[in-house]
C-alpha cells in the first residue's frame, strides 16, 4: 500500500460530506494503491450515513474509536493504517486533486524525511471575524497555515505543520504515537 489518508471525526457530518467530495476528485495513477481511514470518535450525528455514501467511490475503511479524543482517534487510525506514507486531514477540509500525489513525490524524493506538512488555505476571511480574541498572535498559524516557499521546502522548529494537512513515514513512527494526555479524555 502506497498512501492511507486518515480523517478523525466527531459529528460533523456535513462537513466530512463536503470533504469526502473534494476527495473524489484526486488525480491518481492507475496503479497506485491508497485508503481513506475514517475514524468516527463517537458520532451522535449522521455521520455513519455520510461514510455510507462514499463506500461505493472511495478506498473507505469506516473505523469506530469510541474513547473521546483526537490524539486518541489518530492514533486509532495509525495503527490500522497500511501505507507506506500516512498522511493526516480534517473533516472539514477541501484538499485539491493532487494533493495526495504531491505528498506522495515529496516521499519519494526525501527517502530522509519522516514528517511531511504543507500549507492550510483557508475558504473564509478571518479578518472580518467579530471575535477580537481570534486576532491575538496566539493564534498565529492555527487558523491560517504560513506558506511554505518551494525554494526553501523544510520547515523550521517554529514553523510545524497542523493536522489538517501532515504526513508521516509509517516505518519511522511505529512505535510513537500522538500523546493521549492532551485535549478531551
Amino acid at each position: 500500500m502506497n498512501v492511507s489518508v486518515i480523517i478523525c471525526t466527531w459529528n460533523r457530518a456535513e462537513t466530512l460530506k463536503t470533504c469526502l467530495n473534494s476527495f473524489l476528485k484526486i488525480k491518481i495513477p492507475a496503479d497506485f494503491d491508497w485508503e481513506l481511514l475514517i475514524v468516527d470518535n463517537g458520532s451522535t450525528d449522521s455521520t455513519g450515513e455520510v461514510i455510507e455514501e462514499f463506500k461505493d467511490r472511495l478506498p473507505l475503511k469506516n473505523i469506530i474509536e469510541p474513547r473521546i479524543g483526537l490524539s486518541v482517534a489518530r492514533n486509532h487510525g495509525f495503527k490500522e493504517a497500511q501505507g507506506e506514507l500516512v498522511l493526516f486531514t480534517d473533516d472539514d477540509v477541501e484538499i485539491t486533486p493532487g494533493w495526495m500525489m504531491r505528498y506522495w513525490q515529496t516521499f519519494l524524493r526525501n527517502p530522509d524525511c519522516d514528517f511531511f506538512g504543507a500549507e492550510i488555505i483557508p475558504k473564509s476571511d478571518f479578518s472580518n471575524l467579530s471575535a477580537s480574541y481570534l486576532q491575538d498572535s496566539i493564534f498565529d498559524g492555527l487558523v491560517v497555515r504560513k506558506k511554505i516557499s518551494f525554494s526553501s521546502p523544510f520547515i523550521q522548529t517554529d514553523d510545524t505543520p497542523f493536522g489538517a494537512n501532515m504526513g508521516f513515514r509509517k516505518k519511522a513512527l511505529k512505535s510513537h504515537y500522538f500523546s493521549e494526555n492532551f485535549g478531551i479524555r
